[in-house]
Parts: C-alpha cells; sequence; structure tokens
C-alpha cells in the first residue's frame, strides 16, 4: 500500500514538474524571441542608419575622382585674377609681345549627387573686368607685326608709283633704309578701308602705324561665359572588394554650349579657349573628363586629370575694321584690287573653326596637414603641373593664333602653320575645409605661374580663390 502511494505521488509530482518545467521553458522561450526580435530589429535600424549617414572626410584633401554622396549639393564661387605680359613664340621661347592683360573673372558651378558613385554638375563664368594693353614698342618687335609689315612693304614695292617714294624706285630696300613718301598718299589696306601714308615721314613707319592701330585693343568684354554641364561617374574605389590597390578613378562627360560673347569687335585676342577679351568660345563643345588617384593614405593622394574637349560646331565670325577696331568693318574688301595696295577680296564675315581636340589637364600631388598633428586636420596643401594643347584653330581654313590675325587670309605667307598653341604651368595651393569637423564649408587659394608654352600672345599669371559650400 505504502509503495503505491509512493510511487503515485512521484507521478503526480514529475506530472507536475514536467508541467512547471514545460511552462517555464515555454517562457522562457517566448521572452529569448522577443529579445531577438528586439535585437534583429536594432541592428537594421542601425545598419540602415549606417547606410544613411554620410562618411565625412577626416582630412583637408579627397581625391578628384570621388563623386558627391547622394542627395547632397556643393556650390563652388571661385575668383580669378588674371595677369601679366610675356607669351611664347612657336619655338617655345619667352617673349613680350606688347600686350598686358588684367582680368577678374568668377562663376557659379552647382554639383549634386544622384547616386553615391554619379554626380551631375553645371557651371556658368562671369567676367568681372576684362582689360588688354598695348605696348607699342614692344609690339612693333613682335612676330606678328613683322610678317604684316613684311606683306605691306611687297604690296608697297609691287604697286605703288615712283612719286610716293619722293621720285625714287619703292623698293623693298629703300623703304627698309626709312625713305620718305613726298606726299600725303592714300593705301587701300586689306579691308578694303584706306590708311594713309605720310609725307617726309619714313614709309616703314606709316606701315608700322597702321598695323598698330589695327591691332590696339578696346576693353574686352564683361557678361557671362558659355555654360557647362556634365556627369561624373565614379567607377573604381578602394571600398571596392575586387580592387586590390587603393586607387579611385572616375569618368565623366559633358556638354559646353556657346552662351556668351564671342563675335567682338577689335577682339586681338589669343584662340586657346582662355576668353581673352570676350566672355565664350563660339562652339557647341564636347567633353570627355578622366579622373584617377592613388592614395598613399587617407591624407596623400596623387592624382591626374585629363579632358578632351572636340568642337561639333563652327563659329560666324565678323572682320575689325582697322582704322576704328573697337567697330567692325564694313568697308568691300574688293576696293582697291589691283590699284593703290590692296585690299585682300576677302570676305568681312568669316568662319571660325577648330580643327582636332583641345586637350587640358592636371598632375596633383595633395597632403592633409592633419596627418602631421590632429589639431590641422582642416587644413590641406596641394601642388599641380598643368597642361593646355588647343585645337588647331582657323579662320576661312587658315591657320590662327590670335583672332587679329584676320586680314590676308589668301596668303600663307601671312599664315604659316606653326603648330598648335600650347602652354604649361606650375600650382601651389592651400586650402582649408571644415568638413572633417563637421562644418559644411571649405575655401582654397592657389597661385598659377606659366613655365613653357607655344604661339602664345600672352601667358598669364593667376590668383584664384574658390569658396564651396556643401549642402
Amino acid at each position: 500500500m505504502k509503495v503505491k502511494l509512493f510511487s503515485q505521488l512521484c507521478v503526480l509530482v514529475s506530472i507536475y514538474c514536467s508541467g512547471v518545467c514545460y511552462g517555464a521553458e515555454g517562457n522562457m522561450g517566448s521572452v529569448t524571441d522577443a529579445q531577438n526580435q528586439e535585437m534583429k530589429k536594432k541592428e537594421l535600424q542601425k545598419k540602415s542608419k549606417d547606410e544613411n549617414e554620410i562618411k565625412l572626410p577626416d582630412f583637408a584633401v579627397v581625391p578628384t575622382a570621388k563623386t558627391l554622396p547622394k542627395g547632397i549639393f556643393k556650390a563652388d564661387v571661385p575668383l580669378a585674377y588674371t595677369f601679366g605680359n610675356s607669351g611664347f613664340n612657336n619655338h617655345f621661347e619667352r617673349k613680350e609681345n606688347g600686350f598686358e592683360i588684367r582680368r577678374v573673372m568668377s562663376a557659379v558651378v552647382l554639383q549634386y549627387g544622384i547616386t553615391d558613385s554619379l554626380s551631375f554638375g553645371l557651371g556658368l563664368p562671369y567676367t568681372i573686368h576684362n582689360g588688354l594693353q598695348m605696348n607699342g614698342d614692344k609690339f612693333r618687335k613682335s612676330d606678328f607685326l613683322k610678317r604684316y609689315l613684311n606683306k605691306a612693304i611687297s604690296d608697297v614695292e609691287a604697286n605703288a608709283p615712283t612719286v610716293l617714294c619722293s621720285g625714287n624706285p619703292c623698293t623693298r630696300q629703300y623703304i627698309l633704309n626709312g625713305g620718305t613718301a613726298a606726299a600725303n598718299a592714300p593705301i587701300y589696306l586689306p579691308t578694303g578701308e584706306i590708311g594713309t601714308i605720310i609725307a617726309n615721314q619714313p614709309i616703314i613707319e606709316s606701315l608700322e602705324n597702321i598695323i598698330t592701330t589695327a591691332a590696339e585693343p578696346k576693353e574686352g568684354v564683361n557678361d557671362i561665359g558659355d555654360l557647362q554641364l556634365g556627369f561624373l561617374w565614379n567607377l573604381v574605389s578602394p571600398e571596392d572588394k575586387f580592387i586590390p590597390f587603393p586607387i579611385y578613378f572616375s569618368w565623366g562627360m559633358g556638354l559646353r554650349v556657346p552662351t556668351g560673347k564671342f563675335n567682338v569687335a577689335g577682339a586681338f585676342r589669343q584662340t586657346g579657349g582662355d576668353g581673352t577679351l570676350s566672355t565664350g568660345g563660339g562652339t557647341v563643345d564636347g567633353i570627355l573628363r578622366t579622373n584617377v588617384d592613388y592614395a598613399f593614405s587617407p591624407a596623400a593622394f596623387l592624382s591626374w586629370q585629363n579632358q578632351v574637349e572636340y568642337s561639333f560646331t563652327d563659329a560666324d565670325f565678323s572682320r575689325s575694321s582697322m582704322t576704328n577696331p573697337e567697330n567692325f568693318s564694313s568697308a568691300n574688301p574688293n576696293n582697291g584690287s589691283g590699284d593703290k595696295g590692296y585690299a585682300d577680296t576677302v570676305s568681312n564675315q568669316l568662319t571660325f573653326s577648330r580643327q582636332g581636340v583641345r586637350i587640358y589637364g592636371m598632375a596633383q600631388y595633395a597632403l592633409g596637414l592633419g596627418t602631421f598633428a590632429k589639431a590641422l586636420k582642416v587644413f590641406g596643401v596641394y601642388s599641380q603641373l598643368k597642361y593646355n594643347i588647343a585645337a588647331k584653330t582657323l579662320l576661312n581654313g587658315k591657320p590662327i593664333y590670335v583672332l587679329g590675325d584676320q586680314f590676308y587670309l589668301k596668303d600663307d605667307s601671312v599664315h604659316p602653320d606653326n603648330g598648335r598653341e600650347q602652354f604649361y604651368s606650375a600650382v601651389m595651393g592651400f586650402k582649408i575645409n571644415g568638413l572633417p569637423v563637421k562644418f559644411p564649408l571649405e575655401l582654397s587659394t592657389e597661385f598659377e605661374y606659366p613655365l613653357i608654352g607655344s604661339n602664345r600672345l600672352v601667358s598669364p599669371m593667376n590668383v584664384m580663390s574658390t569658396l564651396s559650400l556643401y549642402f
């Protein structure tokens, strides 16, 4: 009996215990599931937050190939002062051609991150002051004047009557030796306008004055420039798991639209696309850009940026007056043909075109000073070597290097093909970047100095500061 009661008690206890244990396990299981779900929820929220949170740079310098994060705008406002008076001849020799440039330009450049790897940008420059002054004595020693003077002497020698040269034969030697004119004598200019050989003055001096007057620059245009827009796509970055090297690579394409002023009277300016005296390039240009960066560390980058441009269209260009170069010429270029020297019979309405591509870019080394001390992380320095190789520029199919070179377009001796206009320069820059301390402003200042070039009327120095805002 006692054994039976004991066994029944054990069964009851076991049932009770199993129920309690099961219930406890069940309750414990429910608590664990809820906790797991809560933990997973928090992990997902944290992951989402981490994905949406923009990683700010730790140093003042960043790769050139890096695109903006998704949803972020960047506005750049540069202010540039350009000045100088030396250029380069076609033998890469530095030379003063008698012109001095003083120009102040600004722009508004907007960029937007469409995705973390694709950015869109557009920019519109504005010229605040656009001046070019001539030193007549230095201009008289320039290659440009020598070419036109040689042509003018040949025309006088071939067509002038003996009476013009005080009864002497009007030979080249007579003119070069300072021979004078017996009386004031009219002479037809290439445009069909009339210039004057002054009496009792060396004929060569009169010819030099006519050419110098035609080249005399006026104040340039102050207005908006050409609108540029495009996309930049970051294709490779060290965050990509399949890239074993710390390399950034981006590729971009864009378009430049001629919203600036190009057809400007008296625009004795170079043609390589830097906007001297005008504010626009006159053509619709396609643009391809490549950016490559090698990261020595998060604070040091070696970069290469290259841009290739091709002009899809030509531009209309009107010849300036040689007697009053602030205006376009309205004279008949057939005037005096075969009589008195010697209009060039070329229409005053010309066609400007670019042949081939323009290539320009830079190699850069940038260093964040925060690598030396944490307190310096908002400061950075950079140095650049820039290159600019212009497309060949033509007026009515003849090579030109300044847009004042617009006369005698049928004469190859006045328009020799000296190759492309090009120049190379060095840049030193300093920047303050607030992003490492979560302040969305950046300020950079740089100085550019021309090192060497070819076919450049003026290769000026340049000081530029750029204020950038992120939002």
